[in-house]
């Protein structure tokens, strides 16, 4: 097991002043633009920034600065366009719900990246502020549920004014419910609210005669789902989603093949009457899912039959409580990010011979998560984003072992949040970081090269061990060398030189982390390395 005293392997200063490299400033000067990205179609990385000319707006960048624009100045002049979680991408179009202190702002838009090419679609009327559609593709068209003056809709656009449809009309009274839609097996499956019905399960091929219920699971006008979101997973055989047939069983796990017969209660998870399980369905890959439910740390996986069903074990038999947050394929495997009351938020494997859910690294050690968001593959390598409390967020690459699991690119000294996105656009790699005091967090690109960290000057550049202890001997390198240790503050704390490389770390060098300077024939290396 590994113990959640490590901290950070190593982490490297190989990179020089050029590593990374300004795009664009947006907000001139130390203030910063904001960006927040929306996703990438052929032309390029939308996002929303701000500065004082335009206030807060839909930029476009191609990784050039010239190729870095604002799409369209929607609010006009120094006011500002929000937007919601909701975004969609195909390869010449991104939608997106954006609203303003104007009304006649909030709605679903397209764009194109130009300014003639981006307008809204559908206006979104009468709704809470932070309303939120759920949307899915099918037929190159992007199909949603949204409310009007009259009750929920079924809605479809192919990004066209004249191509933006009703397309089903329910029964109800306008009551808002954000449930989810998904496409299997080119058709649409979701959750909607009839009043004849209640909340339940109906399936659409896109057309308004090919949209009916699908089964009213508990049947008269009770909701069979909770009327906040509930999602409906996707394997290559089956749907899988939490529902409820009848009070007594509560709500538990269901199964469906796209057929009123083949839709019904799949594993009750919580035996005792009137008691609910409400199980939380993550994809594991295309055959298999993994489930959690609600207080209980066991987590599930499942090839959807009972037999096929088993318990995970952890790695640490102190996890009492734990949530997936997501799960994302791997190589020729796949990787998750877990919370639990022992680790918090951090990556997790799980081993296909022991059956157990391993922890990768203890980025952020203790119960503090290191909000992992995303792993994206660039050159066959893992690069994400993660934050630790000691020295903020940077970028760190994975192969799904703890050895191989380190910092790649240090953002900031600073131990606030330094970093926002990183973004994988065609053959390069992009940042949303603040660098230095001059400018503030904006979008950034950097050379992906194993070459630029430091091995580039050191045979052997890991000084071993690390985590070290008070009274350990330090390999600092393989020849004489000259070192100096300082802490946070800069101050020197430790000095000397070594004929063989070696020393040992002083008894009064209090637990920490530290920055040492090794100097050597072949150069000058700084790490920092953690005292324990």
């Amino acid at each position: 097991m590994i113990k959640n005293t490590i901290l950070i392997a190593l982490l490297t200063f190989g990179f020089s002043s050029q590593a990374q490299k300004l795009i664009k400033d947006i907000y001139k000067g130390p203030a910063s633009s904001t960006i927040f990205y929306q996703g990438n179609i052929e032309k390029g990385m939308f996002f929303m920034a701000e500065n004082p000319e335009f206030g807060n707006e839909l930029w476009l960048s191609d990784g050039t600065t010239d190729g870095t624009k604002i799409v369209k100045d929607v609010s006009l002049g120094a006011n500002s366009t929000s937007y919601t979680s909701n975004k969609w991408t195909t390869d010449s179009l991104l939608f997106i719900v954006m609203k303003a202190a104007q009304d006649s702002v909030f709605g679903l838009w397209r764009s194109n990246g130009e300014s003639s090419g981006t307008f809204k679609l559908f206006d979104i009327n009468n709704m809470p502020s932070d309303f939120i559609i759920k949307a899915s593709f099918l037929d190159n068209k992007l199909y949603f549920i949204d409310i009007d003056i009259s009750g929920n809709c079924l809605w479809a656009t192919d990004g066209t004014a004249n191509g933006t449809q009703l397309i089903y009309r329910f029964n109800d009274v306008g009551v808002n419910y954000k449930l989810n839609i998904t496409t299997w097996n080119k058709q649409l499956y979701f959750f909607a609210y009839d009043s004849n019905y209640g909340i339940e399960l109906w399936k659409s091929d896109g057309t308004t005669s090919g949209t009916g219920l699908l089964k009213d699971i508990y049947p008269g006008k009770k909701h069979s789902v909770r009327a906040t979101s509930t999602n409906i997973i996707s394997t290559k055989s089956s749907l899988y989603f939490t529902g409820c047939r009848d009070s007594s069983e509560g709500f538990e796990l269901f199964k469906s093949d796209g057929s009123s017969d083949g839709t019904d209660l799949f594993i009750d998870f919580n035996m005792t009457n009137f008691a609910s399980s409400y199980p939380v369905i993550s994809n594991y890959n295309e055959d298999e899912i993994l489930i959690n439910t609600i207080n209980d740390p066991t987590i599930f996986l499942s090839d959807g039959t009972q037999f096929g069903t088993m318990a995970l074990e952890y790695d640490n038999a102190q996890i009492t409580s734990s949530k997936i947050k997501w799960v994302k394929s791997f190589y020729d495997d796949y990787i998750l990010y877990l919370e639990d009351n022992i680790y918090g938020g951090e990556l997790r494997k799980i081993n296909k011979l022991t059956k157990k859910i391993e922890l990768v690294m203890d980025i952020n050690p203790g119960t503090k998560s290191s909000s992992v968001t995303d792993l994206i593959l660039f050159n066959n390598d893992y690069y994400f984003p993660a934050f630790n409390n000691n020295i903020g967020t940077d970028i760190w690459t994975t192969n799904g072992t703890f050895d191989n699991t380190k910092v790649f690119f240090e953002i900031s000294e600073k131990l606030d949040q330094s970093m926002w996105h990183l973004i994988k656009f065609k053959n390069k790699l992009y940042i949303t970081a603040k660098f230095n005091k001059g400018v503030g967090m904006e979008l950034y690109t950097f050379e992906v090269n194993r070459l630029s960290l430091a091995e580039t000057k050191f045979d052997k550049p890991a000084v071993y061990p690390n985590p070290v202890a008070a009274g350990q001997t330090l390999t600092l390198s393989d020849q004489a060398c000259s070192f100096e240790l300082y802490n946070s503050l800069g101050q020197t704390v430790w000095q000397g030189e070594s004929t063989d490389g070696q020393s040992t770390l002083p008894e009064y060098i209090n637990k920490g982390i530290y920055f040492i300077s090794i100097s050597n024939e072949t150069g000058t290396k700084k790490t920092k390395i953690i005292v324990q």
